[in-house]
């Protein structure tokens, strides 16, 4: 199916039903990979091929229809990764498992909804250095992605290539530090924008104070033009970048990432 077919069939399933179920949040098709894509009269979901990642985006109105959709994967990939939003860990869980799916990891979105009370915790003021860290430049992406792919898997974290990171690094997003050696040792990646700030990448090898001077460099900022929300995605199993994150308020807020993956 062409992207304009995808883009047919899901206007056809909107007039159809009242409320559709989708994982796929953006609002254009504008240069995806898809290189597969099923449809039933309530469901269509579609491959695209994201960084090495073979991602299963989906519009149903019926979850149990789009599973036995599901089961009409080929074999021409090593594995297909599903996602999406819920506040039920259990939700859909039965259906994936029969349709060949496996619970890869769940993410909780953690978040503080007033920041800038971390400003009266002395534990967190002893670090502070507004000139911790420096801003990437863009020729250093590839240095820099090299170690973001070495440490995070991308199934989860949604990595992207050196022009993408260039990008994202034009746009101040990531800060890093250098050990003696110029070897990276740190390297913080947030999103900032008037009323929300996104923790998206945290990579630490040095000393803590390192990357908490980093992120408070950033925090202090956001917070002096009137920022409050602060968020981000955690794996559950992760102990110690919960811990991390608690130093700033964060807790659990309810919402999960669900990631499942089918290896055939």
């Amino acid at each position: 199916m062409t992207i304009q077919e995808i883009q047919d069939k899901i206007l056809k399933l909107k007039d159809l039903n009242s409320k559709l179920i989708s994982n796929y949040y953006l609002n254009n098709f504008n240069n995806l990979n898809i290189n597969e894509a099923y449809a039933s009269g309530k469901s269509i979901f579609f491959i695209v091929k994201d960084h090495g990642v073979n991602r299963i985006y989906y519009y149903t109105a019926d979850y149990k229809d789009l599973c036995g959709l599901l089961k009409n994967l080929s074999s021409s990939h090593d594995e297909y990764v599903l996602e999406f939003m819920t506040r039920d860990k259990l939700e859909n869980f039965d259906l994936l498992i029969d349709a060949g799916f496996k619970n890869l990891t769940c993410l909780n979105r953690i978040s503080n909804p007033d920041c800038s009370s971390i400003f009266n915790n002395n534990n967190l003021n002893k670090f502070m250095n507004i000139k911790a860290g420096e801003v990437a430049q863009e020729f250093e992406a590839h240095e820099i992605n090299n170690k973001l792919w070495e440490i995070f898997d991308t199934r989860i974290s949604h990595l992207v290539d050196d022009k993408e990171l260039a990008e994202i690094i034009k746009a101040r997003e990531v800060l890093i530090s250098r050990g003696d050696d110029n070897k990276i040792i740190s390297i913080l990646q947030t999103k900032t924008q008037p009323r929300k700030f996104y923790i998206n990448q945290v990579y630490n090898s040095g000393n803590k104070s390192i990357i908490h001077a980093m992120l408070l460099r950033k925090l202090k900022l956001y917070c002096g033009n009137g920022g409050k929300y602060l968020y981000a995605w955690v794996e559950e199993s992760n102990i110690a970048s919960i811990k991390f994150h608690a130093k700033y308020g964060m807790k659990p807020d309810g919402f999960l990432n669900l990631i499942y993956n089918l290896k055939n």
